[in-house]
């Protein structure tokens, strides 16, 4: 077998069926600046991510799911009509 052109990153995720990146909770990292998410990004197809958002200044976490391949935004816990017109909002 021949690898000599093919890097090593794209090898090691030809192995792998899904891949799935996270932040520490409570971390404002952003994933894109992720060393694992720079290496993986140009090998990888996103199609979806969690959101942890807050209305009032971190109170009430919230969290969110965004599908790309279902092109979908469902929410992981019970939320106010508050809560969907500030992300309707911030979509729109």
């Amino acid at each position: 077998m021949e690898f000599a052109d093919i890097p090593v990153i794209q090898i090691i995720l030809s192995n792998i069926g899904t891949l799935t990146l996270d932040v520490n909770e409570g971390s404002d990292e952003d994933m894109g600046q992720s060393l694992i998410y720079m290496l993986t990004k140009d090998y990888a197809t996103d199609s979806g991510a969690y959101i942890r958002f807050s209305i009032d200044e971190g109170k009430t976490i919230h969290s969110m799911r965004i599908s790309v391949k279902e092109m979908s935004v469902s929410f992981s816990s019970s939320v106010t009509e508050e809560v969907i017109e500030y992300v309707r909002n911030k979509i729109l």
